[in-house]
């Protein structure tokens, strides 16, 4: 794979790619600006994209802020410490809707990924999760994903939001140009855009709230560790996954459903002391270090390069 051009970002940063779009090679390219990956503070300018769950954030007395590109809550009138102390305490339900999800499958799809990320996906058993790096040819952190295998020659990956696209395209361009013994024919790579949707249920009670609403027995769920299972009565694939520091789960389902899954959580979780959670508490739990090393980890990145 040919060495990119830098791609640029709002903040000056720089991340060595070049993307199929003309060089002095006679191969057309462009640039793509994207936010600096990992770095999920508020995005400035105007939001164009919503979550299936915005209109309800919104009617619920959230304030909505522009995030990445996304029209989110960044608070409840509750405030962030007391979201803050919710998920410390008891239990916290953050919409993720803005994550971007895409699906990797095909008998070439394990090579292919080896030949994406720097670490060794072959080691994922299925059922089992792995945080890594989106990596240019130069060695530079694109983004960080987390890769969940789901079958034989299943794939899920988790992108931040305000890097989707870019993400994204980054993912074409690689399958596009792939490694040595890589059939790109049997290597199916398919964004969900808007059809799915993410929901966090993150804090100690996490697990009580959310198995009230599922028929799939949870309890042996390990860090790092996806099943397919129902919630709310829908599928879903429910993974033990977050960097609050605290026990939690992230559920990917049919955005069609996201209202009715956010509510019956809501309501399982009345009695543990649930309440709706906004960015600033998210930022908040992520922040802290010595909770969530995964964060550090993203920081460090930033600071290589």
């Amino acid at each position: 794979m040919p060495v990119p051009d830098a791609v640029t970002t709002p903040n000056g940063r720089a991340y060595g790619r070049r993307l199929p779009g003309t060089g002095q090679d006679g191969v057309s390219y462009h640039q793509v600006t994207m936010s600096e990956p990992a770095d999920d503070g508020p995005a400035s300018g105007e939001a164009s994209r919503r979550t299936p769950l915005r209109d309800w954030h919104a009617t619920h007395g959230a304030r909505m802020v522009p995030f990445g590109g996304w029209d989110m809550p960044v608070q409840y009138a509750s405030g962030v410490l007391t979201e803050h102390h919710a998920v410390r305490n008891a239990v916290g339900l953050f919409d993720i809707g803005h994550m971007g999800q895409v699906a990797v499958s095909g008998p070439h799809a394990l090579a292919w990924l080896q030949w994406l990320v720097p670490t060794d996906v072959s080691r994922l058993e299925i059922g089992q999760a792995q945080y890594s790096v989106l990596c240019a040819p130069d060695g530079g952190a694109i983004d960080d994903i987390i890769i969940y295998r789901l079958g034989d020659d299943r794939y899920l990956i988790i992108v931040n939001a305000a890097n989707t696209d870019a993400d994204v395209a980054w993912m074409h361009h690689c399958l596009a140009e792939p490694g040595p013994g890589i059939d790109t024919h049997h290597v199916n790579l398919h964004p969900y855009a808007h059809a799915r949707t993410l929901i966090a249920v993150q804090g100690p009670k996490s697990l009580n709230v959310l198995q009230k609403v599922s028929d799939t027995d949870l309890s042996g769920l390990g860090y790092y560790r996806a099943a397919e299972a129902t919630v709310a009565g829908v599928n879903a694939l429910v993974a033990r996954t977050g960097y609050t520091g605290e026990r939690g789960y992230e559920i990917a389902f049919d955005a069609a459903h996201a209202v009715s899954v956010w509510e019956a959580l809501l309501a399982a979780g009345a009695d543990a002391g649930i309440i709706p959670c906004g960015l600033g508490a998210r930022s908040e739990e992520h922040t802290s270090e010595l909770q969530s090393p995964m964060y550090l980890v993203c920081r460090l990145l930033l600071e290589k390069k």
